[in-house]
């Protein structure tokens, strides 16, 4: 039992670690903020340099209270590093920050490598000695006016209030696994508690009077979280999903079952369900400050690698966006991040020449618009040069001299495989494989990708992605005599036509016009490999999907709009074209969803034959 229990705490350090990490390097990015813009010290930050030293100090101490004696090593000498600052009032430069997230890197390696394996060993000499490097050439650095200044007191000070020991683990308001461990004989005065769920942190100090704002105390206690596992989190959105699918079915037989009753309850169950299912979702909905936090990192070390000044703006932080879409989402804005920053923004010495500030400036904005999550990566730096990528492309063989490919369309090359409109490739950029995973990791969240660009001043991509992956609006429709779903988000319109509304075009296919316009047409029976069946209309469902011309997928009928509880499809059909998921309609029977977006490539083939 005691073994149990010792491994369910370490396991919670090892969990909690990863946000403590995260709030490391979310402080040394603010404190580089103001280091590149000036001579900077410690006073004249003492909000954020007291909050990375209180984070190291709880590291430390909670890391030898379970264990893991590395850990609390390397948190030593870089605690130790901090107060050698403060108390010298050494100066802050942008070295002395890259030193302080190598050492944060190292935290994560370490934090892997036990989580593997409890007994890993680490050698720490190299960040002992670097550490005293930094600290003999700041020395250097101090201002004069301060050379002789009085004792400075330690800072572990900032975060000992009281200087009593935390006697109490169980008996918290917040109901989370607190750490109290002995350092050098330090009482940890703090408990530190990582709220993984609603993705903020709350730590919780003895206050130092009885003055303490009522109001504050009480939004401790209204904003309680507690850690779930995320299967079980899984396991509760696919029971949600089974009571979906029978309301459904409930719901299509009630105009049958002809009892008053009945017709007045399945109604308010219905209702019920809804929130029930939406209140599920919502457990599986993080804000995507933690992702933002991350290109923080990363637009400051592409910056430092090409040598631009960039300004990161974030807006829309705390826009909540399901788990496994920010998973997926994560490399596409790295990529284009940096792109932004070594494609889009000039150098300094340029953007002074055209009367630009030194400084780029590259936003980064989130927020919901309907059923869906809007990102959009925008850059005040020279815009897409689209004579360039027309004959980079042309050079390449992607299109031919004589094309007539509308702007757009030559935009859109940029996601080509292997395009880059540099020569040479470099550790940031170049080799032409980013953008590309962009398209391929946002089309299989079923999104879509738009660019705006403006000759001089600057680029905007907008990616739109679904709210969630679990459940989606989809039409239901008839292909011969069996049904498909198709997902709404997919579906731009749809026209009935009749046959002879078709019509043949040399290197097309069959085509139908559209007010005005020839739209090409695939028969979804093709696809699906269905009979034909002789009809006198049919439904065309119009595609506008990004990088391509509108085109149509011909299906018998629509039959009605409804929520589509997504199923994974078996894996004796996880290879058939076009299918991405299953569903359960309202008469209990099943439905292949299509993807309407895989259907492209059909168009394609059919373009090049």
């Amino acid at each position: 039992m005691a073994d149990s229990y010792e491994e369910i705490i370490r396991q919670t350090f090892l969990e909690e670690a990863e946000q403590s990490l995260a709030d490391i390097e979310q402080c040394i990015i603010e404190i580089d903020r103001y280091s590149s813009r000036k001579k900077i010290y410690p006073s004249e930050i003492s909000s954020n340099f007291a909050n990375l030293f209180r984070l190291v100090h709880n590291l430390k101490g909670s890391s030898a209270g379970v264990g893991f004696s590395k850990v609390s090593d390397l948190s030593h000498i870089l605690e130790t590093f901090l107060t050698t600052i403060k108390n010298e009032n050494f100066q802050i430069s942008g070295e002395t920050c890259d030193f302080i997230l190598e050492c944060n890197d190292f935290f994560r390696k370490m934090i892997v490598k036990i989580s593997q394996n409890p007994d890993s060993q680490f050698d720490l000499k190299y960040f002992d000695n670097k550490a005293e490097q930094q600290l003999s050439s700041m020395k250097t650095n101090i201002p004069s006016d301060n050379k002789t200044e009085q004792k400075k007191e330690p800072v572990a000070e900032i975060t000992e209030q009281k200087k009593e020991p935390v006697a109490e683990i169980t008996e918290q308001k917040k109901e989370s696994v607190t750490e109290i461990a002995e350092q050098k004989k330090e009482p940890v005065t703090e408990i530190y508690n990582d709220n993984k769920l609603s993705g903020e942190q709350t730590v919780m100090t003895e206050p130092s009077s009885s003055t303490a704002p009522v109001q504050e105390r009480e939004q401790l206690t209204k904003d309680e979280s507690i850690r779930v596992r995320m299967y079980q989190i899984e396991q509760l959105n696919n029971y949600v999903g089974e009571m979906v699918v029978m309301q459904t079915v409930l719901n299509q037989q009630k105009t049958e079952l002809n009892q008053e009753l009945l017709s007045k309850v399945i109604p308010q169950m219905d209702k019920t369900v809804k929130e029930i299912q939406n209140l599920s979702l919502g457990l599986r909905m993080i804000p995507i400050s933690q992702l933002f936090t991350k290109i923080q990192r990363v637009c400051r070390d592409t910056s430092r690698a090409v040598g631009k000044e960039v300004e990161l703006t974030l807006e829309g932080e705390q826009t909540e966006v399901d788990k496994t879409i920010i998973e997926k989402i994560s490399d596409p804005l790295v990529h284009m991040v940096r792109n932004s920053i070594d494609h889009g923004l000039e150098s300094k010495e340029e953007r002074l020449r055209i009367g630009k500030e030194p400084i780029g400036h590259v936003t980064l904005r989130c927020y919901h618009d309907g059923g869906h999550v809007i990102i959009e990566v925008s850059d005040d730096g020279a815009g897409l040069n689209k004579k360039l990528i027309e004959e980079k492309a042309i050079k390449n063989k992607l299109i031919p001299e004589n094309h007539n490919l509308r702007e757009d369309d030559i935009l859109n090359l940029i996601f080509h495989g292997g395009f880059s409109t540099k020569d040479t490739a470099t550790d940031v950029s170049g080799r032409g494989v980013g953008m590309d995973v962009v398209l391929t990791n946002i089309q299989s969240l079923s999104g879509e990708i738009d660019i705006a660009t403006h000759p001089g001043k600057g680029s905007t991509f907008k990616i739109s992605v679904p709210l969630s992956l679990a459940v989606i609006d989809g039409v239901v429709a008839n292909v011969n005599t069996n049904r498909y779903i198709l997902p709404m988000s997919q579906v731009f319109e749809s026209v009935k036509i009749s046959p002879e509304d078709l019509d043949k075009a040399s290197g097309v296919g069959t085509i139908f016009n559209l007010r005005g316009k020839n739209i090409p047409v695939i028969f979804a029976h093709e696809i699906l490999s269905e009979k034909s069946s002789s009809k006198e209309f049919y439904t065309a469902v119009i595609i506008r999907k990004h990088g391509f011309e509108p085109y149509a997928v011909l299906v018998d009928e629509i039959l009605k709009q409804q929520q589509i509880v997504v199923k994974p499809i078996s894996k004796a059909l996880k290879f058939t074209r076009s299918l991405i998921g299953t569903a359960i309609l309202g008469d209990g029977l099943p439905a292949f969803i299509i993807d309407l977006f895989d259907v492209s490539q059909y168009v394609k083939g059919l373009a090049k034959s």
